[in-house]
């Protein structure tokens, strides 16, 4: 908002200061000089509104921030899935993923998300020496404002 006061102060300026010049050559001379100034301000306008472009980010949706694989059987392997979006209008870069415990191991199908494309993050669950209620986070590091995304994966082991 501030590039549009400063441009628009600047065009008053320098229209007035036109408007007083002008007014001392012939006529032929007051239009050349008017197309000249005329194309200056349209350039001044042209870079202010190219500087005050939104940036370009990425931002990372899932489909669902948390799984929940209910009961199950301890002593067993599990799957799941979840989809990733990009939601932003920049490649999103997926530095790593990992989990909070080596009972999960974590795949994703892309490293680097188009905006509005979509990757599958896929998880294995051991359940190996487990009883009673669990939760457990997959972490996904990448190039957004929020840095890392969690995925909240609960069972409850039987």
């Amino acid at each position: 908002m501030i590039y549009f006061i400063i441009l628009f102060t600047l065009i008053l300026v320098n229209s007035a200061f036109i408007i007083c010049i002008i007014g001392q050559f012939q006529p032929l001379i007051r239009i050349n000089i008017i197309k000249s100034i005329m194309y200056k301000n349209l350039t001044f306008v042209l870079i202010i509104l190219l500087c005050s472009c939104k940036p370009q980010k990425a931002q990372l949706k899932f489909l669902n921030d948390t799984y929940d694989f209910g009961k199950i059987k301890t002593d067993s392997i599990y799957y799941g899935y979840t989809i990733i979006k990009n939601t932003g209008n920049d490649t999103l870069k997926i530095k790593s993923v990992g989990a909070d415990c080596s009972c999960t191991n974590v795949f994703t199908t892309k490293r680097n998300i188009l905006p509005e494309d979509t990757c599958l993050l896929t998880f294995s669950y051991k359940t190996y020496n487990k009883i009673g209620k669990q939760e457990n986070y997959v972490n996904i590091i990448t190039n957004t404002d929020s840095v890392v995304y969690l995925l909240q994966i609960n069972s409850f082991v039987q």
